[in-house]
């Protein structure tokens, strides 16, 4: 009989104690403080653009400064090609700093040209937009000229970039060298590799497909 009597008073208790514990409230829940929240999206953000600031600005500084356009046809005897390349007031600034400063390399760079199906050559004159087969090469304008040598007829339709310096002659009309619409013009002719095969010599079509200034600093 004591052991049951017993037995009910602890029943008591606990269910006492089942009634006295309050539920958790959520708000009571401890919130992580703003400072140790991790954004996930964050963290992918500085992972993939971890570059400084500096490391920004060197990458700046080295990389060339440059313009490039497209032509608009092939160069044919004929029909020279005119390309205006625009001068922006970054590479203004540039081409000074090639006025003071030897190590600065101004290259002029043509694109995407084809071998053509004959011996040939493509001339190149700044700013001299009525340049033609009779402009000698030491005119001031002159900038250089790529000849072209194809094998055979599988040879015709190659395309190859060619690298001429513009510094020499832009240095001869700095700071002139800059057309009232501030561009720089360049006229681009083809011609046969001999002088004596311009007389009844087949015509030279030499597709190109662009041309590019660079500013390379050192």
């Amino acid at each position: 009989m004591r052991n049951a009597i017993r037995l009910l008073i602890l029943a008591s208790i606990f269910l006492l104690a089942c009634a006295e514990t309050p539920e958790p409230d959520a708000n009571d829940v401890p919130q992580a403080d703003e400072s140790t929240v991790v954004d996930t999206n964050a963290v992918g953000e500085s992972v993939d653009d971890h570059t400084t600031p500096e490391a920004s600005q060197a990458d700046d500084k080295s990389a060339p400064t440059s313009v490039v356009v497209a032509a608009e046809r092939a160069i044919t005897s004929g029909q020279p090609v005119t390309v205006r390349l625009p001068l922006d007031d970054t590479l203004v600034e540039a081409i000074m700093r090639h006025h003071n400063d030897t190590d600065t390399t101004l290259r002029l760079s043509l694109e995407g040209v084809q071998t053509p199906t004959a011996q040939a050559s493509v001339r190149v004159f700044l700013n001299r937009p009525d340049a033609t087969l009779d402009t000698p090469i030491d005119d001031p304008h002159y900038v250089g000229d790529v000849g072209f040598f194809p094998s055979g007829p599988e040879a015709a339709g190659d395309k190859n970039g060619f690298l001429l310096d513009l510094g020499t002659t832009l240095a001869r009309f700095y700071p002139e060298s800059r057309t009232r619409d501030g561009h720089l013009v360049l006229t681009l002719l083809a011609a046969p590799l001999l002088e004596t095969a311009t007389e009844g010599a087949p015509e030279i079509e030499i597709p190109i497909e662009s041309v590019r200034l660079e500013v390379i600093e050192p």
